[in-house]
């Protein structure tokens, strides 16, 4: 009886601080906008690959992250096409709202050289009927 009435314990005390062991989520805010001229960067990706979540900039450039951790320090990543990407670490529990600056970039490739001559060695002769 006694093992009985002590395991009814255990399992009361487990079901009942269970909720203390769960973390406490919160939503965060922020926007990324242009390093010089200030204005909004819609779709804007923000990636936190620790948390495996990433959501994209509105066309305010405003983002909103859910369920995310009230505390830690997580690496956060932010890209957008044409401008340097920003990775830093960012610390959740001194978060209000967040504000990234991306600064313009020069999207350079390799050079592309055409060449071509005038009779091709490849065309198929079509014979006359």
């Amino acid at each position: 009886m006694k093992k009985i009435q002590f395991l009814i314990v255990v399992l009361l005390y487990t079901f009942f601080s269970a909720t203390g062991f769960a973390a406490e989520l919160i939503e965060l805010k922020g926007k990324v906008v242009d390093a010089e001229t200030q204005q909004p960067l819609p779709g804007a990706s923000i990636l936190i690959p620790d948390l495996r979540v990433s959501v994209m900039t509105n066309e305010s450039g405003e983002f909103t992250l859910k369920n995310v951790p009230a505390r830690g320090s997580f690496l956060v990543q932010i890209r957008y096409v044409g401008y340097q990407t920003i990775t830093q670490i960012v610390d959740f529990k001194n978060v209000g709202s967040m504000e990234f600056a991306l600064k313009s970039s020069v999207i350079e490739g390799r050079e592309v050289v055409i060449t071509g001559s005038a009779n091709s060695s490849d065309n198929k002769k079509i014979a006359p009927l």
